[in-house]
């Protein structure tokens, strides 16, 4: 990937590594939508304790 769009995720990635996250879980999907796989997994894979961190609020919520 190149241009903004890899900037934005290789800023997004770098912020998570800096906050300590193991495990980063990452997809890009149209806003339009609402299946979202990785999102799905990460949640699934939460166990107690865990955090979920997000460095951008898209329209998934």
């Amino acid at each position: 990937m190149q241009g903004d769009s890899w900037t934005s995720l290789e800023s997004q990635i770098e912020q998570l590594i800096e906050y300590g996250c193991e495990i980063i879980y990452m997809e890009k999907e149209s806003g339009k939508k609402t299946d979202r796989q990785e999102l799905d997994n990460a949640r699934k894979a939460l166990r107690k304790g865990d955090k979920l961190v997000v460095t951008k609020i898209g329209p998934f919520c």
